[in-house]
């Protein structure tokens, strides 16, 4: 971040200036103590698995308490962070940094920052834990294993032994691109939404498959692009809340982490004060999608593009690609996937598939 740009933010913002010395008091009071260049760490010795978010957190609590730690990671080092490093420049968080601490280290600039601030906080927890020096690129993890004394083993011996293993391979893997009948004929660009960076859209119109987190990000890169008009064709509602550090934080507090009694009382609030006029692309009352039956979208700029006339925001069920557009069965609110509904081409120079990535697996041989 610019400088002058920091302080002109500290000096305008007496708010940022707690949340700044919040993060300095964090570090210093919970941040494990790195280990010196060479001292010579203890057992156990643990083996990660994965050097994303998760993996170089947990490595750095492991080498950070004395013990000694080895990170395994399939791709090369520029896919430190895991899948942060693999996401558009223009993906960000979608909840406050506030509650996105991986580590009592990290010091964040703003309430969301984007990728690139994202995989370099976690480098420098890399780095400043010493772990340069005991993470394996380019090794992926086929075979774990224990040997006859109890001790774990990662593909082979070679590797080394190890008395536990830390699986932080995350639940996202490579991109999920689904085929759609008649792709083919499509006469314009598809693209996963993960793969958008370099890309001109620029005075198109766009169709943007997939109502999820993704194609939430998607929105906001068409939108930076100047398209000429959008279209999100979505499966079905998905809550959406405000990115505001207040409201996401009250709740978080439902500690029961699923719906309650009282679960009516955020819900009707949302569609009161944030849906509004756009109530129709919420889940409807009495349906089985509650607010914390699974994870709500944070963003406060899907609803202004919509109001603004820029996106169109679609519920219904994909029929297929024509040459010039997608079928789509437009349905009513409450009606449910393969419903019946209104089909009608909707049309576009451009298709983006926002359809998120495959799920990871892990497998062992563990007696």
């Amino acid at each position: 971040m610019d400088a002058n740009q920091t302080l002109g933010d500290l000096l305008l913002s007496p708010f940022l200036i707690l949340y700044y010395l919040l993060q300095w008091l964090l570090d210093r009071i919970l941040s494990p103590i790195p280990p010196a260049p060479h001292d010579k760490l203890k057992k156990p010795k643990i083996a990660v698995i994965g050097a994303g978010l998760t993996g170089v957190s947990a490595a750095s609590h492991v080498v950070g308490h004395g013990f000694d730690c080895h990170i395994f990671e399939a791709g090369d080092e520029s896919h430190l962070g895991g899948i942060w490093s693999q996401v558009n420049s223009t993906s960000g968080l979608q909840i406050s940094s506030l509650m996105y601490r991986f580590q009592p280290s990290v010091k964040w600039s703003g309430g969301y920052p984007k990728r690139d601030e994202i995989v370099g906080e976690i480098r420098k927890v890399w780095e400043r834990y010493g772990l340069r020096d005991k993470t394996s690129f380019n090794t992926k993890a086929t075979n774990v294993y224990k040997d006859d004394q109890g001790r774990w083993i990662i593909n082979d011996p070679s590797n080394g032994r190890f008395d536990g293993v830390i699986a932080a391979i995350g639940t996202c893997g490579d991109p999920k691109a689904p085929h759609i009948p008649g792709q083919e004929k499509f006469k314009g660009e598809i693209y996963h939404s993960s793969e958008l960076d370099g890309k001109d859209v620029r005075g198109k119109r766009v169709l943007i498959i997939g109502g999820g987190a993704s194609a939430v990000e998607a929105l906001e890169f068409v939108d930076n692009s100047q398209a000429k008009e959008t279209k999100v064709l979505a499966r079905s509602e998905k809550w959406i809340i405000p990115r505001n550090a207040v409201i996401d934080s009250l709740l978080a507090f439902n500690i029961f982490g699923q719906e309650t009694l009282f679960s009516w009382i955020p819900e009707n609030l949302l569609r009161i004060f944030f849906y509004r006029d756009l109530a129709d692309i919420a889940p409807p009352k009495g349906s089985s999608k509650g607010i914390f039956t699974e994870t709500p979208m944070v963003n406060s700029r899907v609803f202004d593009l919509i109001r603004e006339g820029k996106a169109q925001w679609y519920r219904g069920d994909i029929h297929g690609f024509e040459e010039n557009g997608v079928l789509f069965n437009h349905r009513a609110q409450g009606v449910g996937k393969n419903g019946p509904g209104r089909e009608k081409l909707e049309e576009g120079d451009v298709c983006i598939l926002a359809t998120g990535g495959k799920a990871t697996r892990s497998k062992s041989a563990a007696a």
